[in-house]
This record gives C-alpha cells, sequence and structure tokens, in this order.
C-alpha cells in the first residue's frame, strides 16, 4: 500500500496549523497555552468545523470541542489522532473523549465504509 505523498509544513506556531481529516469530518488544530486553559485542558486538538453528515457530525461531536482521547489513548495533536485511527483499522466504531464546556464526554464514533478511500486526496480539497 502506497503511503499517500505527504505535504511538508514548516516548523510553525501550533495555532495556525490547520488539520482536515476526510475520515472523521473534521476541521481542528492543535492548542496548548491560554487558548487551551480556556477550553480547561492542558493541551488537545480544536475542532473549528464539522462537516454535515460526515461520521464526527452522526457522533455528535460540535465545533469548540476539543478532542483529548481516541479510543482511550490521550491524544495532543491532529498528527496522534490520525496515528491513532490508523492503528484502529479495521474497526470503524471507536469512543472519542472530548472536552465540552469544561467536561469530558465520551461520543462513539463510527466511519463510513469507504473510509479507506480516505488515502486518496479529498476532492474539496481543490476548492480553497
Amino acid at each position: 500500500s502506497l503511503a499517500p505523498p505527504q505535504v511538508w509544513i514548516p516548523d510553525i506556531p501550533k495555532a495556525f496549523t490547520s488539520w482536515r481529516s476526510s475520515m472523521l469530518g473534521v476541521e481542528a488544530e492543535s492548542i496548548d497555552g491560554q487558548l487551551a486553559q480556556y477550553f480547561g485542558v492542558p493541551e488537545g486538538v480544536l475542532v473549528r468545523s464539522v462537516a454535515d453528515g460526515s461520521a464526527a457530525a452522526r457522533a455528535g461531536l460540535k465545533v469548540g470541542d476539543v478532542v483529548v482521547k481516541i479510543d482511550g489513548k490521550p491524544v495532543e495533536t491532529p498528527r496522534e489522532i490520525s496515528i491513532e485511527m490508523r492503528s484502529l483499522r479495521p474497526r470503524r466504531t471507536f469512543p472519542i473523549g472530548a472536552m465540552r464546556d469544561r467536561r469530558e464526554i465520551s461520543l462513539t464514533v463510527t466511519l463510513d465504509e469507504e473510509s479507506e478511500s480516505d488515502r486518496r486526496p479529498d476532492p474539496r480539497e481543490e476548492e480553497r
């Protein structure tokens, strides 16, 4: 299985690193420092947008949630979320831990059957 070409992102402050997951249907970014304190976490991955009808939307993930765990394992960056989700294959259903209103909630995510297609670029990426 060929890995997709990796887009090189220069080492810039984390707050400016937006991440999109076509598997989950979210755009998100790592947060730490004052922004993380505001959300009541030491660090985590802030959900910036949720695509309608996506796995994240069906699970109840909302804009402003901060993802802190995938399948019970702590995650602090989008990259760690990707790694955990890949390690869970072929499982399609797993819990996500998120902070909402400074309380940790657990949501059950079920990925679409065609989640394998996530290896191909998302055609919507072209519209930017």
